[in-house]
């Protein structure tokens, strides 16, 4: 492991020897600003928790546990090639995170990217899963497409007030208030929706809103 100091604190950090980090590696490296992990696949819960990261790229991470890289409230970028699962509340609170890459993640758990205002072109081409909280307060993007998402927990995109056009086309179970508060949403797909529950599109109902849905949804707001 190879460190730098900067004014007499460890501000970088490389490893390519490194494989798997362990519970709350680097947790508590407040200064941290340059990571290179080339040869990381998996980090359990904490990792980089505290680091102000701008950027970060982990080109082979496969998996991260719980409250990875949970409080980077100053990251911008994010390049994460083969992730394929994420713990819970990782990226929660990504204020400034205007670019990321994630095109091979499966499913994230609660609070994953709940909070960001500068992130768009939101792309997840694998992502099936999603937990409590996915991409709740974004208002960056105004145009989402999810090609292969089935199931999302509750309060997804529930104060994103910025979205006017979404597609789901394999989305078949969402959680409470799903995108509740999305006064701009002019056209929605969901071919193949089979249960919402309460708060369902909420603030769009009462306007003109081209939707496409299954006439046989299970709907608890009717």
């Amino acid at each position: 492991m190879k460190l730098k100091l900067k004014n007499g604190r460890l501000s970088e950090v490389s490893d390519d020897t490194l494989i798997e980090a362990n519970k709350k590696f680097l947790s508590e490296a407040t200064y941290v600003e340059k990571v290179s992990f080339d040869n990381l696949r998996f980090a359990h819960d904490y990792f980089l928790s505290c680091a102000p990261l701008k950027h970060l790229r982990l080109p082979k991470v496969e998996e991260f546990s719980d409250h990875c890289l949970y409080n980077c409230i100053y990251i911008e970028t994010v390049d994460l090639p083969k992730l394929r699962k994420t713990g819970s509340s990782c990226f929660p609170m990504s204020m400034k995170l205007s670019r990321a890459n994630f095109p091979k993640l499966e499913e994230v758990g609660d609070y994953f990217l709940s909070i960001n205002k500068e992130l768009k072109n939101i792309d997840f081409p694998n992502l099936v899963k999603a937990g409590d909280y996915f991409l709740n307060a974004n208002n960056g993007e105004n145009k989402i497409f999810f090609p292969k998402l089935e199931t999302v927990g509750d309060f997804f995109f529930t104060t994103s007030k910025c979205v006017e056009e979404v597609s789901f086309p394999e989305l078949t179970s969402v959680g409470k208030n799903f995108m509740a508060v999305s006064t701009k949403l002019k056209k929605a797909s969901f071919p193949k929706l089979e249960f919402a529950k309460e708060g369902f599109l909420t603030y769009s109902r009462d306007r003109p809103v081209d939707i496409e849905i299954k006439k046989d949804l299970i709907d608890v707001n009717d």
